[in-house]
């Protein structure tokens, strides 16, 4: 699939994105390096002290992944964060061990490691945003064993954008679809029962905040077809009120994104469940958006 080229809209857009300057300084390869914003970290560091590491722990050993795919494209979905997985330590930092005592079966080459590196840099400065990279065959590093599925980057979005119950997509959807993560750093918990939550006021103090708020300000603007985890639905409502947000569509589930006609809706508030009319609308802007 060729990547079409930018508008002048989103070119102008892009003129605000933090990562570029990152991208260029993080390209090469050094084993032990720690990725983020200096600006950012005294935050993090105080809120991994307060949660006490029972709740969320923020790594900075993984490079972020604020985006996935092109922006131009005319369905985004606006997640929290990027999650945690030992695999993604294998896939981005090419740190090898066995994973939860799982033996294993590596789908790698150095060059694959390399490609893979290019790609999500290329992604952050989107000096060539390919349609949902972390899909791409070098990320599909773990083959599954004894019908144990690992998930890294590439099994859990396979997993919700390709393999839910009557998904709207297929893999030549993939280009139609943009990621946008509120939260750029990958998390985790270890506390299983409980779900990896950076609170909004953490969000708000990172660099990526500003940066988002225009590109979100932007999506609305081009009447993307627009699908939020309910947390991030609230923080768009909250951070730009004076955007018109009507169209902001919603996963109905807490628990998980697959993108399936079941689980989305129009934004609905102070309900545990959406009515039929709020469910079609959502159903009609991404067949919509996907007929195109």
């Amino acid at each position: 699939m060729s990547v079409q080229p930018m508008s002048k809209q989103l070119e102008e857009v892009l003129t605000h994105n933090p990562w570029a300057g990152k991208a260029k300084s993080w390209y090469k390869y050094v084993p032990g390096e720690k990725y983020y914003f200096a600006e950012d970290k005294a935050a993090i560091d105080q809120f991994n002290v307060n949660s006490n590491g029972k709740t969320v722990k923020v790594h900075f050993e993984l490079p972020p992944q604020p985006f996935i795919g092109d922006p131009d494209a005319p369905i985004w979905i606006l997640h929290l964060c990027p999650g945690y997985s030992d695999i993604d330590l294998y896939d981005m930092v090419s740190i090898d061990h066995e994973l939860d005592g799982t033996p294993i079966v590596k789908n790698c080459t150095k060059e694959a490691f390399e490609e893979r590196r290019k790609s999500l840099f290329r992604q952050l400065d989107f000096s060539e945003p390919h349609p949902f990279y972390v899909l791409k065959e070098e990320f599909r590093t773990i083959k599954q064993q004894n019908r144990i599925h690992l998930n890294g980057t590439y099994g859990w979005w396979y997993n919700y954008l390709l393999e839910g119950p009557d998904s709207f997509l297929t893999e030549h959807d993939l280009d139609k679809c943009f990621v946008l993560e509120a939260f750029p750093y990958h998390c985790d918990t270890t506390d299983k029962e409980k779900h990896c939550n950076p609170s909004a006021s953490l969000i708000r103090k990172m660099c990526h905040h500003d940066f988002w708020c225009k590109l979100v300000e932007y999506a609305f603007a081009q009447d993307k077809a627009i699908i939020a985890r309910r947390g991030v639905a609230s923080l768009v409502e909250n951070c730009l009120k004076n955007v018109k947000t009507d169209k902001l569509c919603v996963f109905t589930s807490t628990q998980n994104i697959y993108l399936t006609k079941g689980n989305v809706a129009k934004r609905f508030k102070h309900r545990h469940r959406p009515t039929q009319a709020e469910r079609d609308f959502a159903f009609c802007r991404i067949t919509e958006k996907l007929s195109k």
